[in-house]
């Protein structure tokens, strides 16, 4: 999301910690290595060059200590999931402000569904991935649980910076 040689995330999204949070589901749900720049988890900001390069603000008081609790929660799901880490990828959706992709190994399936500006009633077609009715799912983020029904996945009204992590089984 950040590097020494572009203005820093946080700084490109005008601070905005629900996109914050989304971006970093994002990268942790990609296929790839993850790669974070310094800082990034604290929330550190920058603009052009050399100021997208601060020192390391040591001084915790000054950390976003949500932002990094997130970015250790979301690492920690992506360190535990052997679909996340090896898994094949396959696009599900991408309509206006809501994209969708499962990731799949021999043992774990894992659904990443982000939302950028937020949807009403939202219903995610999965028949054609694979998932059958009947199947639940359960949001590695928050805990609610979801059934696959009429060949879908109703998830209801997504919030701005919606980030979900739907483990199958």
């Amino acid at each position: 999301l950040s590097s020494h040689d572009i203005q820093r995330f946080k700084h490109i999204i005008d601070g905005d910690p629900a996109h914050h949070r989304l971006a970093t589901a994002l990268l942790m749900a990609y296929t790839g290595t993850p790669c974070l720049y310094y800082g990034d988890e604290i929330g550190l900001t920058g603009g052009n060059d050399p100021d997208n390069r601060r020192c390391m603000p040591w001084n915790e008081a000054e950390w976003d200590r949500e932002l990094q609790q997130f970015h250790q929660r979301v690492i920690a799901i992506r360190r535990s999931s052997e679909a996340l880490q090896h898994g094949g990828m396959e696009w599900l959706w991408a309509d206006g402000e809501v994209m969708a992709f499962q990731r799949q190994s021999e043992n774990e399936r894992v659904l990443f569904i982000g939302c950028r500006e937020g949807a009403d009633d939202m219903t995610l077609p999965v028949a054609h991935a694979g998932l059958n009715d009947g199947m639940r799912l359960s949001d590695l983020l928050s805990g609610r649980q979801y059934t696959v029904a009429d060949g879908a996945i109703a998830l209801g009204a997504l919030a701005r910076g919606a980030a979900l992590l739907l483990r199958a089984g």
